[in-house]
């Protein structure tokens, strides 16, 4: 879990710089900026699933150690 904190942590560092590159726009087209903003928007849904399977791998071990403990009672 620790491990996935800190690529989160790079992550949003990635993704706040490249929204900074694309809010420039003296410097960047529109297409380069709509490139930009994609590349962002992919980096955050691929941390966000990774984020959401390992809650979920949290939630089935939860779920697993209540039925063992229910067996056992």
């Amino acid at each position: 879990e620790r491990d996935l904190q800190i690529e989160r942590a790079k992550a949003d560092r990635e993704i706040n710089d490249i929204r900074l590159k694309a809010e420039d726009r003296e410097n960047q087209s529109a297409e380069d900026r709509i490139i930009l903003l994609r590349k962002a928007q992919a980096i955050e849904e691929e941390i966000t699933k990774k984020e959401i399977k390992a809650k979920q791998m949290l939630v089935d071990a939860m779920i697993l150690e209540q039925s063992i403990n229910y067996k056992q009672s």
